[in-house]
């Protein structure tokens, strides 16, 4: 990650009948805080909501953690299709609490540098 700083962008969309939390960029050391606090702060105000992770890059320990907390208010979580997030949440045994919805075109890995 040499040369770029890690970006984090947050949206909570209000939809019809549910709540989405979309997430884009990477869950690291440096974002992890503002992650854990919007996902806290949206996950106290709806009773479940969706989190579309399809935008995320990377997921460190540290997000893994934050998911963890709040899994009983996650009604979904979306993933991109072959991405390292769907296989992190994998390895994690994310998937015994709740199955992560696989949405969307298979996406390159990483970014290309800038």
């Amino acid at each position: 990650m040499a040369g770029r700083e890690p970006v984090l962008n947050l949206t909570v969309k209000e939809e019809t009948h549910r709540v989405r939390l979309v997430v884009e960029g990477d869950i690291d050391l440096v974002t992890a805080a503002e992650f854990r606090r919007v996902l806290a702060d949206t996950a106290a105000r709806h009773e479940r909501l969706v989190l579309d992770l399809t935008g995320v890059v990377f997921i460190g320990s540290v997000g893994i953690s934050a998911l963890y907390r709040h899994a009983d208010r996650l009604a979904a979580v979306l993933v991109a299709p072959g991405s390292l997030i769907a296989r992190a949440l994998s390895i994690a045994g994310f998937s015994m609490l709740i199955q992560p919805t696989v949405v969307g075109e298979p996406r390159s890995r990483r970014p290309p540098p800038a």
